[in-house]
């Protein structure tokens, strides 16, 4: 279910939501909000609004079209939006790359997360601190949230770090 959602309008980004999940129904989200504005001679830039977070709840949702109905539905309540919003307005799911760091006291290893929500897969790669023979992959589906996958990866009984913590690695360092 983690996510990240472009609402674009005229190729320009109107809003982002990236969608974090700490169970199958309660996630946090951080939400970008821009105003597109016409600055000349038809051309169009964005200025930034609005950037904050959130922690949602909500009841299971059973498939991605579910999803994105919730998504648009949710975005469409979204603070200084409504008199953006046409029937110009696309919304898409680019793909993401997670990457954690799994320790249990030490570092137990790095995994990423290769994921298509579109597409409705997942993949994870998992690079282990103690030695190529307990690296792992396995696929999932886009409704698994990262944090129920790294906890099925570590039940795998070679790997045993049950007890692990997930800290996600910010991109950006």
């Amino acid at each position: 279910m983690d996510r990240k959602l472009h609402v674009l309008k005229s190729g320009l980004i109107l809003g982002e939501l990236t969608f974090a999940y700490e169970t199958e129904t309660l996630a946090k989200i951080h939400i970008v909000v821009n105003r597109i504005v016409e600055i000349g001679d038809g051309m169009k830039t964005v200025i930034p609004l609005h950037t904050y977070y959130r922690e949602i709840s909500h009841e299971t949702l059973q498939s991605i079209d579910e999803v994105k109905s919730f998504d648009v539905e949710y975005f469409e309540g979204v603070p200084d939006i409504k008199d953006q919003m046409d029937e110009s307005v696309e919304f898409s799911y680019p793909p993401v790359h997670y990457r954690y760091v799994i320790g249990a006291g030490h570092t137990v290893g790095i995994a990423d997360i290769l994921a298509d929500f579109s597409a409705d897969k997942k993949d994870v790669r998992f690079i282990s601190a103690r030695g190529i023979h307990h690296d792992h992959q396995m696929p999932s589906n886009s409704l698994e949230a990262n944090v129920d996958l790294l906890k099925r990866l570590c039940e795998s009984k070679d790997l045993g770090c049950a007890d692990a913590n997930f800290d996600l690695v910010d991109p950006k360092l």
